[in-house]
């Protein structure tokens, strides 16, 4: 296959070039069951092919709610008997993992980034899976491997308790190969020309992530902070489930923003953004309907759905708006004079 680069070995061809933790596609479990020499397992793999109510619900729970690897379909049907090099034909390439910078390159030498690992247990109510992402489950292996990760008493920004939550920054992980250290991250640079910061530094600016979706942001307040131009309002809404989780409090040192913050599980006042959002209605609505504000949210699309449900309540309340339609119109427009800009992940 194309996305194999070869000459390589076995292990390098399964490791680097192929997805094998992936979600299935129906695809792939056809040609499972066609290699099925037991009748019971050839039919159980093409019942989950099927588009019937049955086949789907079969799919459904078997497949997309316990997200089952190649070796793990190999291994529940024993029956399968198929040669590597159609194996291989029919694994699909290993799909690249995008993240936002978080730090504003000066010197193009030195990036910054913020993951969260993905370590889960997934159930369909009768079997349960432990899941765990490669890449990001990879990279907390390097950090932990890392002799400048700090005891676990350090204020750093990375510590154990933060691992713990699933946020991990590699700001302090050493990457540069050493004679006693050979290590490589691949990686390549995607320019995302739609989630940039306006470009005039008096708009009013206001920011709502949650999580890692903080990365950008950071960014978009180290470029605010070094260039010499009067700023306009700057609010950064942030949450996440604790306060020890907050992973750049550095953020709350830079000129000119004002930072509020949504802890999800921390007493005696738990919160999630959207409703800190409402509790500062009445300033936001101004600055984005009266001031040309532009309004950034980075994060899950059910953050992201939140939100937008208080912004539309906020401009009944105070944008003088009397219907959801109108309100909904209003943000649609925002939406078309990028005024209101979304980066959004599932």
């Amino acid at each position: 296959p194309l996305h194999v680069r070869t000459p390589c070995d076995v292990e390098t061809a399964l490791m680097c070039y192929c997805d094998l933790s992936g979600p299935l596609s129906r695809k792939l479990l056809r040609a499972f069951a066609h290699y099925a020499t037991d009748e019971a397992e050839k039919n159980e793999l093409n019942r989950m092919t099927q588009l019937t109510e049955e086949g789907k619900k079969e799919y459904e729970s078997n497949i997309e709610r316990l997200l089952p690897s190649v070796v793990d379909i190999l291994q529940q049907y024993k029956s399968i008997s198929i040669s590597f090099d159609h194996l291989l034909d029919l694994l699909p390439p290993q799909r690249p993992r995008y993240y936002s910078l978080s730090n504003y390159p000066l010197d193009q030498k030195h990036i910054e980034f913020a993951f969260t690992v993905v370590n889960r247990t997934l159930s369909n109510g009768s079997a349960t899976r432990h899941f765990r992402g490669i890449c990001t489950s990879w990279m907390k292996g390097l950090l932990l491997q890392s002799s400048t990760v700090p005891p676990l008493d350090s204020d750093s920004s990375v510590t154990y308790d933060s691992m713990r939550e699933g946020n991990i920054m590699l700001n302090t992980l050493n990457l540069r190969p050493s004679e006693d250290s050979n290590v490589y991250l691949p990686i390549f640079i995607r320019q995302n020309k739609h989630f940039t910061i306006t470009p005039d530094p008096m708009t009013p600016l206001l920011m709502v992530a949650a999580g890692t979706g903080i990365s950008p942001f950071r960014s978009f307040l180290q470029y605010r902070n070094i260039i010499d131009k009067p700023l306009g309002v700057t609010w950064l809404f942030y949450g996440c489930r604790q306060a020890k989780d907050f992973i750049y409090p550095d953020v709350c040192s830079f000129k000119g923003v004002s930072v509020v913050m949504a802890f999800s599980r921390d007493p005696p006042d738990p919160c999630h953004i959207h409703e800190r959002l409402v509790l500062h209605g009445k300033e936001i609505v101004d600055l984005l309907l009266n001031k040309n504000g532009a309004l950034y949210i980075c994060g899950e699309g059910a953050m992201i759905k939140n939100v937008r449900d208080s912004l539309v309540g906020l401009l009944l309340t105070y944008g003088g708006v009397n219907t959801t339609q109108e309100a909904t119109e209003i943000i649609q427009k925002w939406l078309k004079e990028k005024r209101y800009i979304l980066d959004i992940w599932c």
